[in-house]
């Protein structure tokens, strides 16, 4: 008979945590290569492992069974809003040009995001496996950091090289990445701006919460490597969707602030003007003074998004409800503007939700925002619900940095730092169930 506990350890360990590593650390362009070498990059093959073992834990273990039920309905309406989100999808596939493709890439959605998050959700128990992958995902963050800064003092990635395909995926990761005459370093993903999400996404939810209660040095010389990693990315959005995230932080404090009379009522609103202003406009301002983006280049940048959404809208306007089918919109679009006055050059997408709103329609998009939002607040109002001061700031930075996450997918649709986002929430609504099998305070040392 196999030993389920046993079993679930090696979910975790042999699964869970070197997919993790593989999408938090590992070089995009070895990817690459591998995948054009061989036809399977290592994602693909850990993600196998991992659905076998999790479907081998499910039909030998009915405690395990009882329990996945139970969270799942505990956030029932979470994840009939996922299913029903899931079939827009599918439902789109019909009006693909490609059907055989854009299947592929659905599953590949399906399996990548979905399914790893439910796994994650369902699997992690324990305090200690709870930090292990918090502690590993500090250390890729770190890591890639590091990396960051060296490969923008001598402008060269060692990894570029590796990508000697003609793929587009190929040329988008080897092309030296400039803004204005500046280097912009992009470590070991393919765009500057996925390095930026990426920074943006995990430096909240680990370090400015301080889950892993780092001593004051370790925790300073962190942020501080993180944020000047983000300089070097040049991103304006980065900075502004940061300056969101502290505002909201501030926001959420002042908020709480008791009101005794009108004099402070008037105050506290004042108070909230103020950040307003400081935060949202200051972080446009950072951005343009740290990274000069008044630059040609950033205007070209900011035009062609613009376009995009002309075209888009047009093409929605002639299939709203089920789209042109998954991976069928950079193309379509591209073709498209070749009759209209708006000017693309690429078939890539530079908007995660006018890429989504093209090929499965405006209530696929819609259910796609319901689901994010309706995770926001349920951390957010488990945060308020906890007395532990460590899991109360684990919950509140963990729901702004996916409110971040959703703002800067509006200035990019590449998916290599979702499956990130879609572990975290994993994480954030497993820790946070009622069913859960530890509530204790979570107390762990780096």
């Amino acid at each position: 008979m196999i030993n389920t506990f046993s079993l679930r350890q090696l979910l975790i360990i042999t699964g869970i945590i070197p997919y993790l590593i593989l999408f938090a650390c590992w070089p995009f362009y070895l990817d690459i290569r591998i995948h054009e070498s061989v036809g399977i990059n290592p994602e693909r093959l850990v993600l196998i492992w991992v659905c076998v073992l999790w479907i081998m834990l499910l039909l030998t273990d009915k405690h395990y069974l009882t329990h996945a039920i139970n969270k799942t309905l505990e956030y029932k309406w979470i994840f009939i809003v996922v299913l029903v989100f899931i079939s827009s999808r599918l439902l789109s596939l019909m009006q693909s040009d490609d059907v055989f493709y854009s299947s592929l890439l659905f599953i590949n959605e399906l399996i990548t995001n979905y399914l790893l998050m439910y796994i994650v959700f369902l699997t992690i128990k324990t305090k200690k496996e709870l930090y292990l992958i918090l502690k590993v995902l500090f250390y890729c963050l770190i890591g890639v950091s590091i990396f960051t800064i060296i490969e923008s003092i001598f402008e060269y990635n060692i990894f570029t090289g590796l990508t000697e395909g003609v793929s587009k995926s190929s040329m988008i990761a080897k092309t030296v990445k400039m803004r204005d005459g500046v280097y912009r370093a992009q470590a070991i993903f393919e765009h500057p701006l996925s390095l930026a999400q990426y920074l943006v996404f995990l430096l909240p939810v680990l370090l400015f919460s301080n889950i892993l209660r780092l001593n004051v040095t370790i925790r300073l010389l962190s942020v501080g490597l993180v944020l000047f990693a983000l300089i070097l990315t040049m991103t304006r959005t980065s900075f502004v969707v940061l300056s969101l995230i502290i505002f909201l932080y501030v926001f959420h404090y002042i908020w709480n602030i008791k009101i005794y009379n009108y004099s402070q009522f008037f105050l506290k609103y004042i108070i909230y003007l103020i950040l307003l202003i400081i935060f949202i406009p200051g972080g446009v301002v950072t951005g343009r003074v740290i990274i000069g983006s008044q630059g040609s280049e950033a205007l070209s940048s900011s035009l062609t998004r613009i376009d995009q959404i002309m075209v888009g809208y047009a093409l929605v306007k002639e299939k709203p409800f089920l789209g042109y089918g998954v991976g069928m919109a950079g193309e379509l679009m591209l073709e498209s503007s070749k009759s209209t006055p708006y000017v693309l050059h690429t078939d890539s997408i530079d908007n995660m939700y006018l890429k989504l709103v093209v090929e499965s329609g405006i209530i696929s998009l819609i259910l796609f925002l319901v689901f994010l939002i309706a995770v926001v607040v349920t951390v957010w109002n488990n945060q308020s619900k906890t007395t532990d001061r460590c899991l109360k700031k684990f919950y509140l930075w963990g729901a702004l940095s996916i409110v971040g996450f959703i703002v800067s997918m509006s200035v990019l649709a590449i998916f290599t730092v979702l499956p990130l986002l879609y572990l975290i929430i994993g994480v954030l609504l497993d820790y946070s169930s009622n069913s859960n099998s530890f509530k204790s305070r979570l107390i762990v040392k780096l």
